[in-house]
């Protein structure tokens, strides 16, 4: 029933406030799993999951990227009557990945790096609610998100991706970049490892790390409010398993005797 409520909730943000990414995120998990499951079948099936699995899911992306645009978009004089669906729908679709690397690349050539302001690698950090946030803009020299102000004076600011490659060096720097890729795919790996093993850390924490893949040429997922929530819910599933987890069932006496005779 939690499950059914969620995906309704889910739905409605998706067609009110056209968060697109909020049924992805919602569905990843789910996806995960049942590959997992049919993955891991013996067979021909299995084996040809494995290898076109992911390919065939991209038309599927497509698809639902057209449908999520169609009324936001392609009703509009700008495109209407001038393109046709799938038309549309490939072109806007690829134009969020160019953009954003465009986006990035004119970042690092018209502004100063690294900030070290953690604009963008901790976003949900600056955003932190009662007056946590305040005292690290502060520390860092944050004085509000200057990406906006870079888009209207180089860029279009409708596309306002900054990729998840070139926003991290702006950040960091070239070693602190390698550095933090470094650190997020050793964590990844070890998430994934968890996942295969079936523990509940890995099954939790690995789609996040999935998605993070999935948005590198947009923006780096990892470090905006919406990832920082996920892993808050996470943590306290985490810690409701270990707290309401059963407790083990008492040895019997016949356990403690040979061949379980009774002393």
């Amino acid at each position: 029933m939690l499950a059914i409520v969620l995906a309704l909730l889910t739905a409605f943000r998706v067609y009110v406030w056209s968060e697109r990414l909020a049924l992805i995120e919602s569905l990843v998990p789910l996806g995960l799993a049942v590959g997992r499951w049919a993955a891991a079948r013996p067979g021909a099936a299995g084996t040809l999951l494995r290898v076109a699995g992911p390919f065939a899911a991209i038309p599927l992306v497509i698809l639902y990227f057209g449908a999520a645009e169609y009324a936001r978009s392609w009703a509009s004089d700008t495109y209407q009557g001038r393109l046709d669906f799938w038309e549309f729908a490939l072109g806007r679709f690829a134009s969020y990945y160019y953009t954003s690397l465009n986006n990035g690349a004119s970042l690092l050539a018209n502004s100063a790096w690294p900030t070290w302001t953690f604009e963008f690698t901790l976003e949900w950090l600056h955003r932190a609610p009662l007056g946590l946030g305040q005292p690290f803009s502060t520390l860092t020299g944050y004085a509000g998100r200057t990406f906006e102000q870079h888009l209207f004076t180089y860029q279009d600011p409708e596309f306002n991706s900054p990729s998840g490659l070139y926003a991290v060096v702006s950040d960091l720097g070239l070693t602190g970049a390698v550095v933090y890729m470094c650190a997020v795919g050793l964590l990844s790996g070890m998430a994934f490892r968890a996942y295969r093993e079936g523990r509940l850390a890995g099954v939790l924490l690995y789609p996040i790390f999935f998605i993070s893949f999935m948005e590198m040429y947009r923006y780096p997922y990892l470090g905006t409010a919406r990832a920082f929530t996920w892993t808050c819910g996470i943590v306290l599933a985490l810690l409701l398993a270990r707290v309401l987890a059963p407790a083990p069932a008492p040895a019997s006496a016949s356990a403690s005797t040979p061949e379980g005779r009774q002393p």
